[in-house]
């Protein structure tokens, strides 16, 4: 792999290394566009941090921003269906090397 697209794969997996960041990533794949409101409330989070958020995962574009027509407010949505995705993916790969047993730290040769 390039260094390049190393160092890209790494800042957007660093953007979803935050907890809450997943949440939002999850929240809106599975709701739809939200505002910043709505995102706190169901994070039991405030707006300041989730605004926060928003734009650290904007940045490596897991979200993007929409004007809404029937309402001044901003919405998130995710871009894609592949990011919505991409926790279960992450779930289902951590937990196969999880239930696997560990490799052994040195083999001793025969």
């Amino acid at each position: 792999m390039e260094r390049e697209t190393v160092e890209e794969y790494a800042g957007r997996f660093h953007a979803l290394a935050e907890p809450k960041r997943l949440r939002i990533v999850h929240f809106l794949g599975a709701q739809g566009p939200a505002t910043v409101g709505t995102i706190a409330r169901h994070l039991g989070a405030d707006q300041c941090t989730v605004s926060h958020h928003q734009r650290i995962i904007g940045q490596v574009r897991f979200v993007k921003r929409r004007q809404r027509q029937v309402c001044p407010n901003l919405a998130y949505a995710v871009t894609d269906r592949y990011t919505f995705e991409l926790p279960a993916v992450a779930a289902a790969v951590l937990s196969v090397h999880w239930a696997a047993p560990p490799l052994p730290r040195n083999r001793e040769r025969a």
